[in-house]
């Protein structure tokens, strides 16, 4: 996009690799390109562990021209997951994990042999983890730890956090179909069927109901914000959030302690106080950095991205549009038309000049302020950096090399996942289903009313509109023969209720342990039933996928064993007395 953030990405050659003794890590930074870290160094070992001059010279195995010291298996020791540690003790140990990192390095040497070092996907990989890495450093170094006071935590919690809620939502892909959902809703339309003829979401033939309650700090940032002072029975609007969009009702709501949400609500304003810091942060980085936007560009690009058939002229296409020091152009008008056209500044980037350049600052030329901060102070040249940059491309070129030659050389016949579905057909059928009719009243002479009215034949799921006190279900929901772990009380006495009645059965009035009365009718249940093999079909792709992948890995890393045998040298010596150690230890 522009000469500067160019200059950012990994190099796409390196010289050959050396010694880690022949190359010191200034060296290896001196370069003027921020993140241009030649791999001049010895290839790591494994992709956990670092091969460095040690100061144990005992060498336990060698790999062609790399060694694994005693430093070296201790380390990737202390690395290895509980689940990839030997089972098997003492010296069976010891050349078990050796044995893990030998296979390690010469997936290694293949790797670089076959050129997957240098292709484009693993380069920008590697380019955003170096990027990361230099940005939460600086983060880290400049903000810190974000405080906020007990006043601050006493006024939000006031401000919303002093409760839980149950929600119901319509969930939405684009915020085309939000506008028409929440016009139908402003107009009178029902929550619940509205959800029901529109919501994309699992919920929505339950009227979007999400049956549990949640604190604020359960909730997503932007959903926990949007529904913060609404009052029970009331909808928020279109809320935005990483699914989509989404309209929220406050179904019921309950009170909740400090204690019970003191935890989450102190995590939630040390996040907004950092945010609010590395806003603060970035808005002098423009200064330090002197980038400039220009007033009329910004008209122009607001203007034609709201016309998606505007078209520009070349002249006004190259306008910049942020500028560095006065000569070094960033960002030109025809960038922002398609950054905002995307959605990639959000929504709020179209409201004033003002709110695009915020939107470019926070949401763009953030990881350039950030790293060109971070060169000036010299966090480029961390040997740690270098470290951290040096395995991270291994080990993306790593699982490059396995996905290349091992994954996608698996090959899943129909024939096989037609076994495989025969075979575990009772594991893909539906949980059998209850399906009921239900009335919820406060008072017990209504419930009978109601019950009589039933009766004469009256339409049950009307009445429950008209007289039901829980309005999300609307009378008629399918109930799962297995409870759920979040099912209250009213939904378990009821699951009792109607265990082993015939079909067609009114039940109640039912008085319920947590208050109120219910009637019930069963309307019908349904057995398990299997589900159709084109309907699992990706699960069994999937699962016989992951088998084939460790039977075909196995053959490979075995051949790959027998390629470089003649490279690997076991140091027995070493091994013995690296044995006789750790017993004198223990």
């Amino acid at each position: 996009m522009t000469t500067e953030i160019q200059i950012l990405q990994a190099p796409r050659q390196a010289p050959r690799h050396r010694s880690l003794g022949h190359l010191s890590p200034r060296h290896l930074l001196s370069s003027s390109v921020p993140l241009a870290i030649p791999r001049g160094v010895v290839l790591l070992l494994g992709m956990l562990a670092c091969t460095q001059v040690s100061d144990e010279p005992a060498v336990l195995v060698e790999v062609g021209d790399f060694t694994v010291s005693q430093a070296d298996l201790r380390d990737y020791e202390a690395r290895l997951p509980e689940h990839l540690q030997s089972v098997h003790t003492g010296e069976a140990q010891i050349r078990d994990v050796l044995g893990g990192l030998v296979d390690r390095q010469i997936m290694v040497i293949e790797a670089e042999k076959l050129g997957y070092f240098e292709i484009a996907a693993v380069q920008r990989r590697l380019h955003g983890h170096a990027v990361e890495w230099l940005t939460r450093r600086l983060l880290d170094s400049v903000i810190g730890d974000s405080v906020h006071t007990a006043a601050e935590e006493e006024q939000a919690y006031r401000k919303g956090w002093n409760r839980r809620v149950r929600l119901a939502h319509i969930e939405l892909s684009d915020e085309v179909s939000a506008i028409a959902a929440a016009q139908l809703l402003a107009a009178g339309a029902n929550f619940a069927e509205v959800a029901r003829s529109r919501s994309r979401a699992t919920d929505a033939a339950a009227g979007g109901d999400l049956v549990r309650y949640f604190s604020l700090g359960d909730l997503p940032p932007a959903l926990a914000a949007g529904i913060e002072h609404i009052e029970v029975g009331d909808v928020s609007g279109i809320i935005p959030t990483n699914r989509g969009f989404e309209i929220v009702k406050v179904v019921a709501s309950d009170t909740v302690t400090f204690e019970e949400v003191r935890e989450p609500l102190r995590r939630r304003l040390q996040q907004h106080a950092a945010r609010v810091a590395r806003d603060q942060l970035l808005i002098g980085l423009e200064t330090r950095f002197a980038l400039s936007y220009d007033g009329s560009a910004i008209v122009q690009v607001q203007e034609h991205a709201a016309h998606e058939d505007g078209s520009l002229v070349p002249l006004q296409a190259d306008q910049p549009l942020v500028v560095r020091k006065a000569d070094m152009v960033l960002l030109w008008v025809g960038d922002g038309i398609r950054l905002l056209r995307s959605g990639a500044l959000g929504r709020d980037a179209t409201v004033d000049s003002s709110s695009f350049v915020t939107a470019l600052r926070t949401r763009i030329l953030a990881d350039s302020l950030l790293v060109w901060e971070a060169r000036r102070r010299g966090l480029n040249q961390d040997p740690v950096f270098a470290r951290f940059h040096q395995r991270r491309l291994e080990k993306l070129a790593v699982t490059h090399l396995r996905k290349k030659q091992v994954i996608e050389r698996i090959v899943i016949t129909d024939e096989e996942l037609r076994q495989r579905y025969e075979q575990d057909i009772e594991e893909y059928s539906e949980q059998p289903i209850t399906e009921i009719t239900e009335i919820f009243t406060d008072s017990l002479r209504l419930a009978r009313q109601l019950r009589r009215r039933v009766l004469a034949g009256e339409d049950m799921v009307e009445l429950a509109r008209r007289y039901s006190t829980q309005r999300t279900s609307h009378g008629h929901r399918h109930m799962s023969e297995f409870p759920g772990a979040d099912e209250d009380a009213d939904r378990a006495q009821i699951r009792e209720a109607v265990d082993e009645r015939d079909v067609g059965s009114l039940i109640g009035p039912i008085e319920l342990r947590a208050g109120g009365f219910a009637i019930v009718r069963l309307e019908g249940r349904t057995g398990p039933q299997p589900r159709p093999f084109e309907a699992v079909r990706p699960v069994l792709e999937y699962k016989l996928k992951r088998e084939k992948n460790a039977a075909e890995f196995e053959r490979y890393i075995e051949g790959l064993r027998l390629a470089y045998s003649g490279d690997v040298v076991w140091h027995d010596e070493s091994i013995a007395a690296l044995v006789q150690e750790r017993a004198a230890l223990q």
